[in-house]
């Protein structure tokens, strides 16, 4: 940059008498006299280390800035939603490992040996991963490859699947939503290869909380669900139109409830273990009605007919059969003791 400068036309201009009248009354003699050439250049070298000072300054930052994104990156891939270690950047090496156990270690490693980064694990037993490392666990994105053909795709926390992945079985079977400590925890979808569909909650593996399930055959359910079976409330419907919507438990109808079928017949009451049970009344298409009680699914102690005129019977039943009956208006009732 000096040779450069003292080719400048700026350096090279003559300076006339006025100008330099000018410079004596504004400026020190030194920067006009004799010397004027060697303090150029003293305050030249001056300018360049400056200039080299800022230089190494501003790459300092931008060295800085990049660590701290490469960090960021490489939390966000390990965690995803998880909670593992925080990753720092670590100086990698490439390296196989043979275990004494057969299990044979492809990849990168830090200085203390441990494997970080990327690698793959191949077991005895056919088993494979490959993903990111770190604390010589898998910790992040990656494939598990089982040796009895399943697979898992997704995040990694120690080892385990956390985070959001997806699990394909051998069968066909597929899962894909969240995880925790290798179990399904959280929303996620479940589909089968007959075009079964499960989409909803999870809890510790099994479906808990509120899903949707719509099955191959035309029929489904739209509730709450605890351990993997129809728990609580919830509406579930027949292909040919039956519809049942209330309480459930264990996969069974039990509690109170509204079944309908798709004639127009109506059953509001009480059930258990899929059965009428307890006090309910049952309309028919033609506008009668059953109000009592029921056992086991059969009008059981006392109950009345009432039909759309208005005239009840009253009566008491054993298992769906009359016993006795108490005959409030002159109507002939024996006609409707069909069981239902």
């Amino acid at each position: 940059m000096g040779d450069a400068c003292s080719r400048c036309n700026n350096c090279q201009k003559k300076i006339s008498l006025p100008e330099i009248k000018m410079l004596e009354k504004t400026s020190p003699k030194k920067m006009y006299d004799k010397n004027y050439s060697s303090f150029c250049l003293l305050n030249l070298e001056k300018i360049i280390l400056i200039q080299s000072w800022l230089k190494m300054l501003i790459a300092r930052k931008k060295f800085k800035d990049t660590y701290k994104q490469k960090v960021n990156k490489l939390n966000e891939s390990a965690s995803s939603k998880g909670k593992s270690e925080p990753l720092t950047p670590r100086q990698l090496f490439k390296k196989e490992i043979k275990y004494d156990n057969g299990i044979v270690y492809n990849g990168e490693v830090d200085i203390k040996n441990q494997k970080c980064g990327f690698g793959i694990q191949k077991w005895t037993d056919g088993s494979i991963y490959e993903g990111e490392w770190n604390n010589d666990r898998a910790n992040g994105k990656g494939k598990l490859y089982h040796n009895n053909g399943d697979k898992y795709e997704g995040f990694f926390v120690d080892e385990k699947a956390s985070g959001h992945g997806k699990y394909t079985h051998s069968n066909g079977v597929i899962y894909e939503g969240e995880w925790r400590n290798d179990l399904q925890e959280g929303f996620g979808t479940e589909i089968w290869p007959d075009g079964s569909k499960f989409k909803g909650t999870f809890k510790d593996g099994q479906r808990s909380g509120e899903g949707t399930y719509l099955m191959s055959s035309g029929a489904s359910y739209c509730g709450n669900w605890s351990e993997g079976k129809l728990n609580g409330y919830g509406c579930y419907k027949w292909p040919d139109g039956r519809k049942y919507e209330g309480n459930w438990k264990d996969n069974f109808m039990d509690g109170k409830g509204i079944y309908q079928w798709n004639d127009g017949r109506k059953y509001e009451g009480e059930y258990l273990k899929d059965k009428k049970h307890g006090y309910g009344i049952y309309y028919w298409v033609d506008g009668r009605k059953y109000d009592g009680y029921w056992k086991e699914g059969k009008r059981h102690g006392k109950g009345k007919i009432i039909h759309p005129d208005g005239s009840i019977k009253e009566g008491e039943w054993d298992y769906g059969k009359k016993i006795r009956q108490v005959e409030s208006f002159a109507v002939n009732l024996s006609s409707y003791d069909e069981d239902i």
